[in-house]
């Protein structure tokens, strides 16, 4: 759920790896040109992570094409961001119900079928800022910080079951962050989310980049083979905080 650069790049390398993938958005054109880039039959639908029926859908769409479904990643998000004192709880709740809510209803569509094939595998995309706040940003930080907690109570519920719940808290520029204003030069230079040729990369293992720009490749297979490994890994509960650098 959420088709931003960075699920594109876990969705390719588990394409290339056999799974048929499904990617959702709000935004139907942007699951569209995900799916697209990943290629190898990639499925997409337009969902609001809020609304239970859209996401109990968008799973029996999935379970038309497969008899399994062994992996969900919840990387579905939203800014509203402003200082507590400006907030309103209207920009509150909605954070908290795509970022949080969003990844309870789709968990919970997915959790009978997983239970039945004893095997599945969850993954929470939190932040660095569930873990440490960040200035304006009270709601995202409560709902990241809700992930974290959620995933831990969900690998205990769902470990006797074959169910394993991981989080990530990655510290990343996206295409959700891209919302944020640039004030700055420094902001104008930061790290930009993955594309399609960085992908392409982290299929050749060709680093034929600049040494700067070396390091990001570095940072972002590093972060994409992370997501890769908890999601197979057969511990119950993993946090990795990973970081973005230029």
């Amino acid at each position: 759920a959420g088709a931003g650069a960075r699920c594109l790049g876990m969705d390719a390398l588990l394409a290339d790896r056999g799974h048929l993938v499904m990617v959702t958005d709000l935004d139907g054109e942007a699951a569209r040109a995900t799916a697209s880039t990943i290629g190898r039959g990639a499925l997409h639908a337009a969902v609001d992570v809020r609304d239970e029926a859209q996401v109990g859908a968008a799973r029996d769409a999935l379970l038309q094409e497969v008899d399994r479904i062994e992996v969900w990643v919840n990387n579905a998000g939203v800014l509203r961001d402003k200082t507590f004192a400006k907030m309103t709880l209207e920009d509150f709740r909605f954070v908290v119900d795509v970022h949080l809510m969003g990844a309870v209803n789709c968990t919970k569509a997915v959790w009978d079928t997983m239970r039945e094939q004893n095997y599945g595998r969850i993954l929470m995309t939190a932040s660095s800022t569930g873990l440490f706040g960040n200035f304006g940003q009270a709601n995202y930080s409560a709902a990241k910080l809700g992930l974290v907690a959620l995933s831990k109570s969900i690998a205990l519920d769902m470990g006797r079951f074959g169910v394993r719940s991981n989080c990530i808290a990655p510290f990343a520029w996206s295409r959700m962050t891209s919302s944020i204003p640039v004030t700055d030069e420094a902001s104008v230079g930061r790290p930009r989310p993955p594309t399609s040729s960085l992908i392409a990369r982290c299929r050749s293992s060709a680093y034929m980049t600049p040494p700067s720009s070396w390091v990001s490749v570095v940072m972002d297979l590093i972060f994409l083979f992370l997501r890769l490994f908890v999601l197979t890994s057969q511990a119950l509960f993993v946090t990795v905080v990973t970081s973005v650098v230029e």
